[in-house]
């Protein structure tokens, strides 16, 4: 230990007590007896109350005062020493190697050592105000408290080389070849717009076998070779396109049908092949649904009315807005490609087309179907707003007797009672006590066999109305009635909503 000590204080040059104790974590006794052994053997000198220096080194610095301990460092005025004979104290060995370190360590070992210097002798409060001074004074060689401590222990045990920071150059330098870097061109260079990395990948699946460089090489490459204006222009290059043959008349001349049912027979054998989802839906939809209503109209017979009643008809069977739709944008596609008709409004994936029927009963025909038992049916719809495929499919258990709700989650399509799909139509909906008190309690299966309404349009109509009349939400309403969207909703009954304020209203 004492000559471990003995070259620790050789390699400081100048230290004092709690820097040794600091690097060896050693007791403080036994530290006290091996240095006053070394002042002794005339090793070390005491060269202040608290400071030792190494004999054979003992050299004045040029225009550096030694603080006293008590002195507070703001009123020191460090100066930075840049002879590296002066901070190496005349070592020979050290200082070749520092001649031999690159510029970059150089400049770190004199920072270091001047450091070193500049708080020697400094406890631990004086050295971290001492560090804070000078980086204010010369913020080149800022460095926090702990970095300090670390580049001393690491000067203490390995010397100057525990100064030189690693760094370790790049092994391999990547290389584009010029055949590479053409190909690249051609693919990356084009109206394609491929990104960088997409033509560096097409790139290196022509070439599996061959090393390709990097992606960040192909792009040093390109923007040292092209400007940008350059690249920009041939990517932005327009496509040369065959040139289009010219159409006949015969070609353009349009195949019409009289009949409805003649076009529907047309269009499904161009479908006939196709199997992919849009043709097999549209099957689908002219095989089940438009066929059976427009399959015996005239193409010049249908009229909006037509379209409109379709739609009203579809609605009260429980077809969801999104469902009647696409019926009918394949129809309306069915009609241009076989027909002149060009003065039809059709529903839009924005809007739905609205109700012909804008009529709503009076309240003595509210109170004759509210008296009269044989319109229990007509009562379900005006008071609760459900549609007739949903009536036509409830069941006694589907009605919460204790809550007073019903749950609407099937429909009777064609004769068969089936599961709703769509989720914003599954609902639960309240029951006004001038319906639940004419439903029997103890009964089961179906409430209705059979379901015959034919002004479900009115008493929809009159439905809305009356909850518009008890200032519900049009929202809650829109939801109630399984209407997906609001905006559908709005397209279809906005002659019931409200246009303008009341005369008499008052915001506060």
């Amino acid at each position: 230990m004492k000559q471990q000590i003995k070259k620790l204080c050789k390699q400081l040059s100048r230290f004092n007590f709690d820097e040794i104790a600091s690097i060896l974590e050693l007791g403080d006794d036994k530290l006290q007896k091996i240095i006053q052994e070394l002042i002794t053997e005339k090793v070390i000198s005491k060269i202040s109350d608290t400071e030792f220096a190494y004999v054979p080194d003992i050299v004045p610095y040029p225009q550096v005062e030694t603080l006293p301990q008590k002195q507070s460092p703001k009123q020191t005025k460090p100066e930075l020493c840049f002879d590296i004979t002066t901070l190496l104290s005349d070592n020979k060995e050290a200082q070749e190697l520092f001649e031999n370190a690159a510029e970059y360590n150089k400049r770190h070992i004199i920072k270091c050592l001047n450091l070193f210097r500049l708080t020697s002798g400094l406890s631990f409060k004086e050295t971290s105000k001492m560090l804070n001074e000078i980086a204010k004074k010369n913020p080149d060689y800022k460095m926090g408290y702990s970095t300090f401590i670390r580049w001393k222990s690491s000067y203490a045990r390995n010397g100057l080389l525990g100064l030189m920071k690693a760094y370790n150059p790049p092994q391999h330098k990547s290389l584009v070849t010029k055949e590479q870097l053409k190909e690249f061109e051609e693919i990356y260079l084009t109206p394609k717009n491929y990104s960088v990395r997409i033509a560096w990948e097409i790139l290196r699946s022509r070439h599996p076998n061959e090393q390709i460089s990097s992606v960040q090489s192909f792009r040093r490459a390109l923007t040292k070779n092209f400007s940008a204006e350059y690249i920009k222009k041939r990517r932005s290059e327009s496509l040369k396109l065959p040139e289009l043959r010219k159409i006949s008349s015969v070609e353009t001349d349009k195949i019409t049908y009289e009949k409805v049912s003649t076009a529907f027979d047309d269009y499904l054998k161009t479908l006939e092949n196709k199997q992919d989802e849009n043709s097999i839906c549209a099957r689908g939809y002219i095989q089940n649904h438009l066929y059976p209503y427009f399959g015996k109209y005239k193409f010049k017979d249908i009229t909006q009315e037509t379209l409109i009643n379709y739609q009203s008809k579809m609605l009260s069977e429980g077809y969801s807005v999104a469902s009647i739709k696409r019926f009918i944008s394949t129809f309306q596609k069915i009609m241009k490609k076989y027909s002149n008709a060009s003065h039809l409004l059709f529903s839009t994936q924005e809007t739905i087309l609205p109700s012909l029927e804008n009529r709503v009963l009076t309240d003595s025909e509210i109170q004759q179907i509210i008296k009269d038992d044989r319109k229990i049916q007509e009562l379900w719809i005006l008071a609760t707003g459900i549609n007739i495929a949903e009536l036509g499919a409830l069941y006694y258990t589907d009605i919460d007797f204790s809550d007073k709700t019903v749950n609407i989650s099937k429909f009777k399509n064609k004769g068969n009672i089936e599961n709703i799909r769509a989720k914003y139509k599954i609902r639960t909906l309240k029951i006004p006590d001038i319906l639940f008190i004419k439903i029997p309690k103890k009964e089961n299966g179906l409430l209705f066999k059979d379901v015959k309404i034919d002004n479900f349009d009115l008493l929809l109509n009159t439905h809305i109305k009356l909850l518009l009349g008890k200032n519900v939400q049009i929202n809650i309403i829109s939801r109630n009635l399984g209407f997906y969207k609001l905006t559908d909703f709005e397209s279809r009954y906005n002659f019931l909503l409200p246009q303008k304020l009341n005369d008499n209203f008052q915001i506060i």
